[in-house]
């Protein structure tokens, strides 16, 4: 329990850390010509035999869609300390859960059970250990729906990321942030915001499923605005609440926009 509080407070940590924020990148060129007011919002892809549209769309339209997501963190929609709190409760439930996949052999290794009979351990390095840029605490976040895949996060000093690990193989795959599932289980999407401290990957990640593995199709860094939410409403379409940051503001508002995101 005392692990897990550590844990979760360092990810609220470093969602929120102070410092001076280095700006991202737009990572991929643009095929088409953005207006001036669009704040690169819209964008247009071929990469990996795709075709990637992020096209226009209206609050009303993410408000009214239903999330037809396979498999997505539980409490993606809250904020502030309700986040903090719904996460802590979901995780505990998943560490009991789904401990056929997963243990813990001491406070320090998590270790990750592979259906051809061996095992993965992935060690914590904690703060008298290791230099900032070292810690790394892994916690395990759940198995996507009825694919051969779990999701571990992990938490460095002033930052997060996760990763996919596969029950069959034991490979590991690198997210940015936590995945949502696409309908027909054939699709991941990453999106992460953090245009304030800029210790974390701000933009959007696409993987394709296929059997044992995993591929990534695109990452994309923006420095204009962020994903702060996403949810998926076909097998090929995505809703993006984007918000753009003021900062002169006091309480550091946010200003939201939405785009549909079509995989073709």
């Amino acid at each position: 329990m005392k692990y897990l509080a550590a844990l979760t407070l360092l990810a609220l940590l470093a969602a929120c850390g102070g410092g001076t924020k280095t700006p991202a990148t737009d990572s991929l060129a643009q095929n088409q010509p953005i207006a001036p007011d669009t704040l690169n919002r819209f964008d247009t892809l071929e990469t990996g035999g795709y075709r990637i549209l992020l096209l226009p769309a209206t609050e009303a339209e993410y408000n009214t869609a239903k999330d037809v997501s396979a498999w997505r963190i539980a409490c993606n929609d809250l904020e502030g300390e309700e986040r903090f709190n719904c996460l802590g409760k979901w995780m505990r439930g998943l560490l009991v859960s789904d401990s056929t996949f997963v243990s813990r052999p001491d406070s320090l290794t998590l270790r990750i059970r592979l259906k051809n009979g061996n095992s993965l351990f992935l060690r914590d390095t904690l703060y008298t250990e290791a230099n900032e840029g070292d810690v790394r605490l892994n916690e395990y976040m759940g198995k996507l729906s009825s694919l051969p895949w779990i999701i571990v996060g992990r938490t460095y000093y002033e930052a997060f990321d996760a990763a996919a690990y596969n029950l069959n193989t034991g490979k590991e795959v690198s997210l940015m942030y936590y995945p949502i599932l696409s309908p027909r289980k054939n699709l991941l999407l990453v999106y992460n915001f953090d245009l304030e401290a800029g210790y974390t990957f701000n933009g959007l990640q696409l993987l394709s499923l296929s059997g044992d593995n995993a591929t990534v199709v695109f990452e994309r860094a923006y420095d204009k605005w962020g994903a702060t939410n996403a949810k998926w409403i076909s097998e090929n379409e995505a809703l993006i609440e984007q918000s753009v940051p003021d900062y002169g503001s006091a309480e550091y508002k946010l200003t939201k926009y939405y785009a549909r995101l079509v995989i073709k």
